[in-house]
């Protein structure tokens, strides 16, 4: 090979590169970009999904809490009767 099969050769690459491959590149990374912009508002959505939860579990934790305060304000009441029907 001499000097003027490699500047053609580097010159057909370049060609190459420009027309091929580059355009190629550029759309990968548009993708990417589209990619990035879906899991932003995918993450923004779970953030919210998780606030949503929590607030779900405060209010089913705060009824647990009252329907054990019941269930034992019921036992009480329910040993209560049991004695006053004892002793009558």
């Amino acid at each position: 090979m001499d000097k003027q099969d490699k500047k053609e050769i580097k010159i057909v690459m370049g060609e190459v590169l420009e027309e091929v491959v580059l355009p190629r590149f550029q759309n990968i990374e548009d993708k990417l970009g589209e990619h990035d912009k879906k899991f932003e508002k995918i993450e923004e959505n779970v953030e919210d999904l998780q606030l949503t939860t929590n607030r779900i579990e405060m209010k089913l934790d705060a009824g647990v809490k009252r329907h054990n305060g019941l269930s034992l304000k019921f036992d009480q009441l329910d040993k209560r009767v049991l004695k006053i029907e004892t002793k009558s």
